[in-house]
């Protein structure tokens, strides 16, 4: 069991969360829900107003799982990528890549690589994803609608709950465009 104190959960959702995502410390997936989508190896290009749109590249990493490089405004980001099957529908979950020695030690040692999730669906050319709505999330468990397991650090939402938890929400909310409200389109680059 991975021990962390309050300080630590605080740096991990400064560092890893910013933006709609919503963190988890489980991942949405297990072994048997990894598929690969060729398609997705590539570049992509954030659809979007600005000058210099993020990119993604996906390449695969393994036998399931993908390496994904951010760039956004001059900024690069690596992450473990997977994509996971879940009924009808699938779902990206990324994780922070932890590379030795590029952190300080001590600093790395404090880290703790949250998941994220979101709706995805990959075409030939065009990705579209959907991520969860932490608003969204906040009200349905202060309206008792249903109850995940989270922590509320510096008031961001950390789920806690464990991955087959996190598999029947998903499921269950999959198609509530409430639920996972923040929609991103990506194009393949040429």
């Amino acid at each position: 069991m991975i021990r962390t104190s309050l300080p630590t959960l605080r740096l991990i959702i400064a560092l890893l969360l910013a933006g709609a995502c919503v963190p988890s410390l489980h991942p949405l997936y297990t072994d048997a829900d990894l598929f690969l989508d060729r398609r997705l190896i590539g570049r992509w290009v954030g659809v979007e107003d600005s000058r210099t749109p993020a990119t993604w590249r996906f390449e695969r990493s393994g036998d399931d799982g993908y390496t994904l490089t951010h760039t956004a405004e001059g900024k690069t980001a690596r992450f473990n990528a997977h994509l996971v099957r879940l009924r009808d529908y699938v779902f990206l979950d990324i994780q922070p890549r932890q590379e030795p020695g590029k952190l300080n030690e001590v600093l790395e040692a404090h880290l703790v690589g949250a998941h994220t999730f979101s709706r995805i669906w990959v075409e030939d050319n065009q990705v579209r994803m959907a991520s969860l709505d932490e608003d969204w999330l906040k009200r349905m468990l202060r309206e008792k609608k249903f109850l995940l397991s989270h922590e509320i650090i510096d008031g961001r939402m950390l789920l806690t709950a464990s991955t087959p938890t996190l598999q029947r929400f998903a499921i269950r909310y999959a198609e509530d465009t409430l639920a996972f409200a923040h929609t991103q389109e990506w194009r393949r680059k040429k």
